[in-house]
Parts: C-alpha cells; sequence; structure tokens
C-alpha cells in the first residue's frame, strides 16, 4: 500500500529520473536540488508540482558546461528522429563497409563545440546522420541500431516514475559488488514462489546487504492483516528499498526492524526470567511448611532491621544536633526523594524505539510465525539454526546466498533432521531476448548467476 494519495511531485517524495536505460533513485528535498546523470549536472527544481510519469527536456545552462534544467514536454517534443528518417535508402547488406573512421566528416571537436553552444540533440544527430558517407549504404537494421546509438548518447528528455520493485531491484543489481549484493528480479520472485507467500501471514526476515529490497518486496504484498518482522544482523538497518516505495504509515507499521544482538540477548533474558519464576513457585508448593518458616524468618529480619534504622536515626540526630550543614544537606535529600516519588507518569523516561520494536518482534515470535527468509552476507547455519524454532510447523523456509557452498553446509545439516522435508537447491539463470519481426536477438552480456535458494518445508516429527 503506497502513497497514491498525490499524483503529483513533491518534497519528501522518492522518485526515479530515468533517461533511456539509466534510472537513478532520489529523495526529493529543499536542500538538495540537483542530481548528476552520468557527467551532467541537472537541476531537479523544476519537476515539483508536476504529475509523476511526466516527461522533461533537458536545457543547458550559458556559460555552464554540462549543467542543464529540466522544461516540461509536451507531445510535439516527443517526435521520435528514427520515424523522420524511415523513408531514406538502404543497402542490401553491410559487407562492402570499411569501418576506417573516416566515415564521419564531422569531427569530435566540431560536436562538442555544438554540444558547448546548446545545439538540440535532435539537430546535432540529423547532421551526423548527413554527414556519414556509409549511412545510405547501410541495412536498415544497421541505420536503425545507429540511430538509438546516437539517440541514447545524445537523448534530451529525463522522465520522473514512481519507484516500483522492479525498478528499484534493476537499480540495486547494476551497483558494484562493494556497494550492494544485488539480487536479480527473477531471482527475488522464485524467492516469494518457494514461500508460498500468503498475503495474510506473519514472517520472519533476515536480511543484510540487499538495501531492504527482499523488505520491501514482502511488505508491498502484503494485506492489512500481515506482518512483517525484519531482523538486520549489523548494526545498522538497510531499508532504503522499504523508505524508496514511499509506504504509508498504515503499511508501515506492520513492519517491525531489530537487531539479531539485540534480539537475541531479550529471549535469553526472558528464558532465564521464566525458570526463576517457575522454580520459585515449585518451591512455595512442593514446600508449604518450609514457606512459613521462610516467612518467620523473614519477619524477625524485618524487625531487626527496622531497630536498627531506629537506632541509626537516634545517632544521627545527634550528629545533625551538632552540624548544621549535614541537616540541611540530609533534608535536601529528602526533598529531592520526595519530589521523585510525586512524579506523573508523564515525566517518565520514555522507552527508545529499538527496544519498543524488540518487544514487540518477541510477543510476536511468542505465536510462531508462517515463515522464515534469510538473505544476507553473513554465514546462515548459525543463524538458521537459532531462528528455526519460531516456525509453525507445515510452513516453508527459504535461504538465499551469493555462493553454493554455504548452502550446502546447511542443507547436510537440515537432512538429518526429522522436522525438515522438501530440500532442494535451485539457481535460476535468465536471459532476456529481443524479438522483433521475423528475428530475435538474445543478449549476450548476462549474468552468469544470480545465487541460489535453498527452500524447504517444517513439519512436526513424530
Amino acid at each position: 500500500m503506497c502513497d497514491f494519495s498525490s499524483n503529483c511531485i513533491v518534497n519528501g517524495q522518492y522518485v526515479i529520473f530515468r533517461r533511456k536505460e539509466y534510472k537513478k533513485l532520489h529523495l526529493l528535498s529543499e536542500k538538495n536540488t540537483h542530481i548528476f546523470i552520468g557527467k551532467d549536472k541537472v537541476e531537479v527544481s523544476a519537476v515539483l508540482g508536476e504529475k509523476i510519469g511526466s516527461v522533461f527536456k533537458l536545457l543547458p545552462k550559458r556559460g555552464l558546461n554540462r549543467h542543464f534544467t529540466l522544461k516540461l514536454c509536451n507531445s510535439e517534443d516527443l517526435s521520435c528522429i528514427s520515424e523522420s528518417y524511415k523513408d531514406l535508402n538502404c543497402g542490401l547488406d553491410n559487407r562492402n563497409i570499411c569501418d576506417d573512421g573516416s566515415s564521419q566528416l564531422l569531427t569530435s571537436d566540431s560536436i562538442e563545440e555544438l554540444r558547448d553552444n546548446g545545439t538540440a540533440p535532435k539537430a546535432i544527430i540529423e547532421q551526423l546522420i548527413e554527414n556519414s558517407k556509409t549511412f545510405q549504404i547501410k541495412t536498415e537494421y544497421s541505420q536503425e541500431k545507429y540511430i538509438k546509438k546516437k539517440e541514447k548518447k545524445y537523448f534530451e528528455f529525463i522522465s520522473v516514475i514512481r519507484p516500483t520493485i522492479r525498478l528499484l531491484a534493476d537499480i540495486f543489481y547494476s551497483r558494484e559488488l562493494p556497494k550492494s549484493i544485488g539480487i536479480r528480479l527473477d531471482t527475488l520472485s522464485q524467492l516469494s514462489t518457494a514461500l508460498n507467500f500468503q498475503p495474510d501471514g506473519c514472517y520472519l526476515l533476515v536480511e543484510n546487504g540487499f538495501n531492504g529490497i527482499v523488505a520491501a518486496t514482502l511488505l508491498d504484498a502484503l494485506s492489512n492483516e500481515g506482518r512483517l518482522i525484519h531482523i538486520t544482523p549489523g548494526n545498522q538497518n538497510q531499508k532504503q528499498a522499504v523508505l524508496a516505495m514511499n509506504f504509508l504509515k498504515v503499511r508501515m507499521s506492520q513492519l517491525t526492524t531489530v537487531r539479531l544482538s539485540t534480539l537475541t540477548e531479550l529471549m535469553e533474558k526472558n528464558a532465564s526470567t521464566y525458570q526463576i519464576s517457575g522454580s520459585s513457585q515449585g518451591y512455595n508448593v512442593d514446600y508449604g511448611g518450609s514457606a512459613k518458616t521462610e516467612q518467620y524468618n523473614e519477619s524477625d529480619k524485618i524487625s531487626s532491621t527496622s531497630d536498627m534504622v531506629n537506632s541509626s536515626t537516634g545517632t544521627s540526630d545527634d550528629i545533625l544536633e551538632e552540624d548544621g550543614t549535614i541537616s540541611a544537606c540530609a533534608e535536601f535529600r529528602k526533598r529531592k526523594h520526595s519530589n521523585l516519588d510525586s512524579k506523573s507518569p508523564e515525566l517518565e523516561l520514555k522507552k527508545p524505539r529499538w527496544a519498543v520494536e524488540a518487544e514487540d518482534a518477541i510477543e510476536v515470535l511468542k505465536k510462531k510465525v508462517d515463515g522464515l527468509i534469510v538473505a544476507c552476507k553473513e554465514f546462515p547455519v548459525n543463524i538458521v539454526n537459532k531462528l528455526f524454532k519460531y516456525m509453525l510447523p507445515s510452513r516453508p523456509f527459504v535461504i538465499y546466498s551469493l555462493y553454493q557452498e554455504p548452502l550446502l553446509v546447511l542443507y547436510l545439516q537440515l537432512k538429518q533432521r526429522t522436522d525438515v522435508v522438501n530440500l532442494k537447491i535451485t539457481e535460476t539463470w535468465f536471459r532476456p531476448y529481443q524479438i522483433l519481426p521475423e528475428r530475435s536477438h538474445p543478449a549476450v552480456n548476462v549474468s552468469s548467476s544470480s545465487g541460489y535458494l535453498l527452500s524447504g518445508i517444517k513439519v512436526l516429527c513424530k
């Protein structure tokens, strides 16, 4: 449930600036009114108040190199350049074309001069086509490729679109490995499928290194009755994708984020408290006669303690009569304690947010969850062993890893358990195809792997 109440672009909202295949996620604010798209610096304050999905034209600033402002476009400005060159003559094949670098009459200096003078990209592409010796003898397909290549280089339009899971997955996956461990969109869909995701379920997610894209995917698919516990092994919560989706406060209230170390400490504390309370209750029940003796001994201790207090009070009174300074200090101390006792509950210190969310997560985990998802950089064996007991029976679990070896270790360990069935390790392979009339072109440069998934189902053992 994203914030679709207003279709206008406002400050404090995440948007995506798209220029051809290049996409950039940006948080609009009054302080940061510029973005860098490649090497171009663009002022984006003109997009405020316009509708989501609007297209803007890049206008170069005079006297500044590669500095642009934005102007709202109309339908005439968006006319495609390739449509105006469909009637030109074309060759049958490209075997007679020699790529020696002399086919273009315009030099690089003259092209840069056109760009510095503020010449429109459409006019630059037209001059490139007119001054090309080999454009007329290229095949129709080669001409289309040439025009699209130049359009991509000199493209002057930017669209402002709303963030979606697909776009965010593409943005994070295209980043370099040290900044983000990208998870591909097809692997993300396979993860949701293996989890048998239900909108009204309660799920436990351990995520680190993916900018919160898994949490954003699950939270976006939840209904109003669903719940998501997001556990982060690191010190910082990675929720960039969750914030970028512009969720409403109602939907954000269904997400509870807690650190793994904090959750473990509170769980151990609650377990020890439960054991102590249980042992004390057993003591009172089993030894009723001794309880009376213990009560009698406690009353003796209290009476003796009161005698000691009375005697010490008398001694202190003698001292206070001799020294007025000590009497003033004691009076101030009494007044201070009386003020602390008379404080209203409103003035009491509030718990920090992380402590409230940790206690909330513990209450949810006591009732067990409908699924477990682990997608992090850390070794998953210890994490799964620690959180596996909080799953309900007949519920699936999915563990993602960029490498196969950690999942093999976990697979062999889970295989020995009697409460786990249907264990399998899968890998998805994805290749996009360009489908054109009477031909198709598969993408050559594709990633070999987007990670591995270990999935299974927890059952009741006999």
